[in-house]
């Protein structure tokens, strides 16, 4: 995006500055090396058609959901590698083979040929797969903050590739649903179908007995202190306020099953309200804190800990107790909000034949990364 003038862009093109955004696939030059395909990756419907979605070349989207069918790369005659770049190749042979000269859309190559648009429904999919892709892939590009400046930037570090990793988020709604999740809005209005869980008293949150109730041993965990523990105790009472019947349907062999599934259930296996339990506990304990039998060792909270990560840098300005106190009303307000979130997702997810119960579906980082010192 560097590259290109986007003030020539917008006045040629005649569309808004936030449409030229949106026409990228990335704003950070390092995710396309690491998460896209330097080849096409295209479907072959699609393609027959003068079509292409930016977003297929992601290497977590494996199917093109209007068709149903696998992505692929190469020339659909002789299958040589399609180059995804713009230069002199492509300009002199717009969708054409430069090795074998086979015209991808014969219909472009004979005189006044048009391609044939797409209906306005399978356009309206297509669109809702693009703002979900780029919701998904704006998270993933927050990965570490500098600490000069106190902004987040992206890591340059490889994404693990190997067969043991599980499936992106991306990959598994790709993989299971033809249409994708909802999206929480950039500015959501206060949540007002669940009733906030009580807010905790400060005064004995752990600075006079710091283990108190604490899930976890401290001298593993020597850099989680008494601050963290109070807030991990908001996300436990929380989880009791808002589900305690929904955790007791699930048997713990139910449970062990589903992790041992990838966090994936038929929707037959459970009820919606043990489904929104199960994701939201995942979301913020982590899939092995929320599912896994107790083995006499225990980690803090993951999710939390990322939200916290996510946060703004306290300013100067601001006293360490009023801080610990605007934490606390987030923490609260987004435990809250997510709950509500999940109930939606599930909601869709009851009507499709899988519940995917990844953290990453309802991410306390997208809540945490909304709000401002």
């Amino acid at each position: 995006m560097g590259r290109w003038n986007q003030t020539a862009l917008t006045s040629i093109l005649e569309i808004s500055i936030s449409d030229v955004d949106t026409a990228f696939c990335s704003v950070v030059p390092s995710q396309l090396l690491v998460r896209s395909s330097a080849e096409l990756r295209y479907c072959a419907p699609c393609l027959a058609m003068g079509f292409h979605a930016a977003w297929f070349q992601w290497l977590h989207i494996e199917r093109c959901p209007l068709h149903n069918v696998q992505l692929r790369n190469g020339c659909v005659h002789c299958s040589s590698p399609i180059p995804y770049s713009l230069g002199i190749a492509i300009a002199s042979s717009p969708l054409r083979c430069t090795v074998c000269k086979h015209d991808w859309v014969p219909c472009l190559a004979r005189p006044g040929g048009r391609c044939a648009p797409i209906s306005s429904a399978a356009g309206q999919l297509m669109q809702r797969w693009s703002d979900y892709v780029r919701h998904v892939v704006s998270i993933d590009q927050l990965l570490c903050r500098d600490r000069g400046t106190g902004q987040y930037v992206a890591s340059h570090s490889r994404v693990p590739t190997t067969s043991a990793t599980r499936p992106h988020v991306l990959t598994m709604m790709n993989r299971l649903f033809d249409s994708p999740p909802p999206i929480p809005a950039p500015q959501m209005a206060p949540c007002t179908c669940l009733e906030q869980p009580p807010s905790q008293d400060h005064s004995n949150d752990g600075t006079n007995s710091p283990d108190r109730d604490t899930r976890f041993n401290r001298q593993h965990w020597p850099h989680f202190a008494s601050d963290f523990i109070h807030y991990e105790h908001a996300v436990l009472a929380t989880r009791d306020h808002f589900f305690a019947p929904d955790r007791r349907e699930l048997t713990d062999g139910q449970q062990q099953r589903l992790l041992l599934d990838g966090l994936v259930a038929p929707t037959s296996s459970m009820d919606r309200g043990a489904a929104t339990a199960v994701g939201w506990a995942v979301s913020w304990l982590g899939p092995s804190r929320a599912l896994a039998p107790p083995t006499g060792f225990s980690a803090p909270a993951a999710g939390l800990t990322g939200w916290l990560a996510r946060l703004p840098l306290r300013g100067r300005q601001t006293s360490l107790r009023a801080w610990r106190d605007q934490v606390e009303r987030w923490l609260l307000e987004d435990l809250s909000h997510s709950a509500c979130l999940w109930a939606e997702v599930v909601d869709f997810m009851s009507t499709k034949g899988h519940y995917l119960l990844y953290g990453e579906v309802v991410s306390p980082l997208a809540l945490a990364t909304r709000h401002k010192a």
